[in-house]
């Protein structure tokens, strides 16, 4: 019989590897769920998805290189979930009468007269790939290799998708006042 945890951790890696793995995975959960919130609404919907990509980095753990951060290697899994699971959401959103799905807009959660919470929407109303580009830069402070690492895309365009995002968010809070 094939015990649990060889299904997750082939015997390649030992058991200090498998709690490493454990301890990182702890330690980047906020980063987790800070890059997750920016993309989906509702907290358990990020639950949902964090633990996918533990799931997944479980899996994958024996074939990865340290020639990488952690962190980039962590969220690019969690990134391709969230895609993963959005994709999902709109399928089955397709299948409800058009009336439940306005039900369900963002904008009916959002306070419009506090500053915080207008500074939230500005950044969930600029597109997906800038949105993202601007949490990790600014927020998660992590340098421009990395991101471009973590969005699969050239270094170049990750900066561009940063200077675009910050550009967007500028007009749009200016516009407010």
């Amino acid at each position: 019989m094939v015990q649990p945890e060889t299904l997750f951790f082939p015997r390649s890696r030992s058991r200090s590897s498998e709690s490493e793995l454990m301890q990182r995975l702890e330690e980047t959960r906020g980063l987790l769920w800070n890059f997750l919130r920016q993309r989906l609404l509702r907290a358990a919907d990020v639950e949902d998805v964090i633990q996918e990509t533990w799931i997944r980095a479980r899996r994958a753990w024996p074939r990865y290189k340290e020639q990488g951060k952690f962190r980039s290697w962590l969220l690019r899994i969690a990134y391709r979930e969230c895609c993963r699971f959005q994709k999902q959401q709109m399928r089955q959103l397709e299948l409800l009468p058009a009336d439940e799905v306005e039900t369900r807009t963002p904008s009916r959660q959002i306070q419009q007269n506090e500053r915080v919470e207008r500074i939230h929407q500005a950044i969930r109303e600029l597109p997906a790939h800038e949105r993202e580009a601007v949490w990790l830069r600014v927020v998660e402070e992590m340098p421009y290799e990395e991101l471009s690492f973590v969005l699969r895309c050239p270094e170049n365009t990750a900066m561009t998708r940063v200077r675009r995002g910050l550009q967007r968010l500028r007009v749009t809070l200016k516009e407010e006042r």
